[in-house]
Order: C-alpha cells, then structure tokens, then sequence
C-alpha cells in the first residue's frame, strides 16, 4: 500500500538503495529524504513516490523509526516481506537468496505439489521459501551444509518431511532416479558447479521430467567493479 501523508512509516532497505541509486543522491541529508512511505506493494508508483518524498525533511523521531524498521524485516515484495531478517542472516550463504528467489519464480510455470529439488540449497532458507510459498515438494539438495542440521531447522519453521526433505548430495554426481523431478530451482549457486560446458545436458537434465523446468538465478553486477 501507499501510506497516507502525514503517516510515519518508511521504505524497506531494498527499496531505499534501488532509490538512492536511480536517483544519484550521494549525500546522507538528501537520501534520508526518501525514507517516508512504505511503498512494497505497489512498485510502480515507487518513482512517483519519491519525487513526492525528496522535498520533504525526516525528523528525529521519523529516521529512528525507519532505521528500527531495516533492523527488524526484510521486504523486497509482498511474499519475502514475511521472513524476519535475523532468521535470514543466520541462514544465508552470500547475499540475500530470498530476494533472488522471489524475483526468479515470479509468474513462474511449476505446479503447486510439484517435486522440486532446490540445487545448492545451503542451510535451506530457500528450500524453505519454496516449500511454503509455493507448495512445492521440495528436495533441498546441497553438498556444504548437513542435512540432519538442515531438516532439524525445517521442522522449526513448521514443515514436515513430507513437504521438505534435506540431502547431502554433490550437484556433480546426484544419485537421484532419472526424470524424477518435475523441476530444479537453483538460487545463487549454479556457477559453483555448473560451470562445464556438458553439465546441464549430461548431469542435471537427466533428473528433470520430459517437460519439466529449470530455474536458476545468479547475481550479477549492473557495473564492472574493477
């Protein structure tokens, strides 16, 4: 939703940086001046919405608010709005996974109840994230973390292992049955080991389903660094 003016909420810290940055503001005084609305649920009027904002002035009170708010959730959109931030970071394996995975499975073509493997999984946030946002029956599928630790964690955020089941598997050398997944999703992870020219054809699509899908998302960078 759009907050009425007067109202004292403010913008998720994605939201603040994607302005910031379109925006070109390098100073601390003007980039405080677009913390006013929050602004999640409707992003195209997100631009909008900030030249409303930039002419304004945040007050004491208005900035502690929003910086209470940063510390406490994540919101990129109305499904990750959900997850609190300390679950999060005590969770991921590199930037924000949840982020990555929202923006992937947007409008996506995977039937909820579907057999999903989430491919590089780490310590299952994003196994977690499909399995109850979308439905799926997940595999969370990842070599560097342990899959006793990562179903323990499952079972605390509610799901069973009908729903989510953790495997200690190489991406390089599965052992799962042919054609027995209706989909893989893999969020932040593919260019660790999916690098090699016959990798998809040879060792990941033989697990796929005739008809089946591949997500895969990787962060990349608007500009070269160097």
């Amino acid at each position: 939703m759009i907050c009425e003016k007067g109202q004292v909420e403010c913008i998720s810290t994605e939201e603040y940086f994607y302005l910031t940055e379109n925006f070109q503001v390098v100073d601390a005084k003007s980039a405080n001046k677009l913390v006013r609305y929050l602004v999640y649920d409707k992003r195209k009027k997100l631009m909008d919405t900030a030249r409303m904002v930039m002419n304004e002035e945040l007050t004491t009170r208005e900035r502690n608010i929003a910086i209470d708010y940063w510390q406490n959730k994540i919101s990129i959109g109305d499904i990750t709005e959900k997850y609190n931030i300390s679950i999060v970071n005590k969770k991921i394996m590199g930037p924000n996974p949840l982020k990555l995975e929202e923006e992937l499975m947007k409008d996506n073509c995977i039937k909820k109840g579907a057999i999903v493997m989430d491919l590089g999984s780490g310590q299952g946030i994003t196994s977690v994230f499909l399995a109850k946002e979308y439905g799926f029956q997940i595999y969370a599928t990842d070599l560097w973390s342990e899959a006793q630790e990562n179903q323990k964690f499952f079972a605390e955020m509610g799901l069973t292992d009908r729903e989510i089941i953790a495997v200690k598997a190489d991406a390089t050398n599965l052992t799962y049955e042919h054609e027995f997944f209706d989909a893989v999703v893999s969020t932040d992870s593919y260019n660790y080991f999916g690098r090699d020219a016959h990798y998809l054809d040879e060792k990941l699509l033989p697990f796929v389903m005739a008809g089946g899908y591949v997500y895969i998302v990787v962060l990349g960078m608007q500009k070269d660094c160097h």
